[in-house]
């Protein structure tokens, strides 16, 4: 009997340091919430030492140094998901510029080689990404206005001074190489195309492939 008021005082005090803590914005239990990330099978060097794609697909999680990729069937495949191990070696390039992990985002396209160690770099995780884009065939520019054939029919983008229209880049020794912006003039009819972002005013056109043109025969 003589335990109970102090019982009642103990939950007073308990109730009056809660209502407090809330009253700063500080409550008691603070439930952390992170994406799920989902199981990944580490990607597989390649087994005769030469530099070769370890994964390809979409980025869907980052987890550490980790990158998890759901797999494209056109990649190696071995499993839906695909975990690349980064480290300070790790080389990487956004839409063809030399760029930090830091900058990827969920939802790009990642190509992941492994490279071998040569004289001068050890053997590293040399990562290409590029931001959604849709692909198409140029029908015309009109004005400001660019209008391409895609598999869905024609989609019309907009053009302005930030638009940037680049060739698609080349890689020597494993190292892409920059290329030279390009300009309107290089959108003729035929032309394929890459534009980032798939909608809306363009911030990137990629010229992928440009149609070859035949002489006339002499008859």
């Amino acid at each position: 009997m003589g335990r109970a008021p102090k019982m009642r005082w103990a939950a007073m005090v308990l109730v009056v340091v809660g209502v407090a803590s809330v009253a700063r914005g500080r409550p008691e239990v603070v439930a952390a919430t992170e994406p799920a990330v989902p199981d990944a099978v580490p990607a597989t060097m390649p087994a005769n030492g030469r530099a070769g794609r370890i994964a390809m697909g979409s980025l869907v999680a980052v987890a550490g140094s980790r990158l998890i990729v759901a797999s494209d069937p056109r990649g190696p495949a071995a499993a839906p998901f695909i975990a690349v191990e980064t480290d300070g070696n790790t080389s990487l390039w956004i839409d063809g510029a030399d760029s930090p992990i830091a900058e990827l985002k969920l939802g790009m396209h990642i190509d992941a080689t492994w490279l071998p160690p040569t004289r001068r770099r050890p053997a590293r995780v040399q990562i290409s990404a590029t931001n959604a884009s849709l692909a198409g065939t140029v029908v015309r520019v009109e004005d400001n206005k660019l209008i391409l054939k895609t598999r869905d029919g024609e989609v019309t983008f907009t053009m302005d001074d930030q638009t940037r229209i680049r060739y698609p880049f080349m890689t020597f020794a494993g190292k892409p190489m920059p290329q030279p912006d390009g300009d309107v003039s290089d959108l003729r009819p035929g032309v394929e195309v890459k534009v980032v972002p798939p909608t809306g005013t363009a911030k990137k056109i990629y010229l992928v492939h440009q149609p070859t043109t035949t002489k006339p025969s002499k008859d």
